[in-house]
Order: structure tokens, then sequence, then C-alpha cells
């Protein structure tokens, strides 16, 4: 049944990992640990895959971790891929157009979370946004962006 699902799906994100054998003879507590294990190893490889981008476009001043850098960059809709840990925050502000950040050590009335507003900025320009955890990053940042062009 597969090999004849494969030769009609059009979708580009279909997983190519099956969990396979007959579904009603398990129970569902394992075919949801066999599926998350699919969707975490699918999710790391998404997350690997765009550090090892950074990484490779660093030279070239098309990609960066400096979270100043990357606010302006998406304050100027050059943000391609963003990678940012969901569990972390910086408050503060954002200088419109400067991409300075005026850090606060708690959020206020005045104050937001510098992270959302740059995840926020990266969406509105039609950026991809990964969202993981700080400790699924390497421990030097919190943020890593891939940019459209260099400044």
């Amino acid at each position: 049944m597969l090999t004849y699902y494969r030769e009609v799906d059009t979708y580009p994100h279909t997983e190519r990992e099956v969990i396979s054998g007959n579904q009603e003879q398990r129970r569902t507590d394992e075919f949801a640990a066999e599926a998350r294990a699919i969707v975490s190893r699918r999710f790391e490889s998404t997350v690997n895959g765009c550090l090892d981008r950074v990484e490779a476009l660093r030279d070239d001043r098309r990609s960066s971790t400096d979270v100043a850098e990357i606010a302006l960059a998406a304050q100027e809709g050059r943000v391609e891929s963003l990678v940012i840990a969901v569990d972390r925050e910086i408050y503060g502000t954002l200088t419109d157009g400067a991409g300075s950040i005026v850090p606060r050590e708690k959020a206020s009335a005045g104050t937001y979370d510098v992270l959302d507003e740059v995840v926020g900025l990266t969406l509105r320009q039609g950026g991809v946004v990964i969202g993981a955890r700080a400790n699924k990053l390497p421990e030097e940042f919190w943020i890593a962006a891939i940019f459209r062009y260099a400044a």
C-alpha cells in the first residue's frame, strides 16, 4: 500500500520514514512513541541543517548569531531563516531601523521580549522560523539567522 501511496503523493514534505506493521495490533502509547521518535529525528535534522548553513555562510556575512545584528536584519527584511531558543528571553526594546537593543532586566509596560519581536519581524517578511529548546542549541547563542543577502 505504501508503494502505491508514494507513487501518487505530490506533497513535498511527506516524511519518508514510516511506522511499519499492523497498527491495529499496536497499543496507542507504543504508536505515539514511535511517531514522536520520527518527528524528533526530523526536527533535529532540520535544526542541525540550518545551524550548519549558519556556519558555512558566516565568512560571507550571510549569517549571524549576534542578536543585535539579527534584529537589524529582521527590521530590514533580510532574515531568510531563524533558529531561536523558545525558552529564553531578552527583555528590552529595539531601536527602529538601528537594530540596537536597549536591554532591561524584566518585562514591563514599556519593554518586551526582543527575541519574540525578531520572530514577528522575520515572519512578517516571509522568513522561516525554527524554535528549539536552548539545551538543543550550541551553548554560545540563543538565536541564529541566515540572511537573504549580506549587508
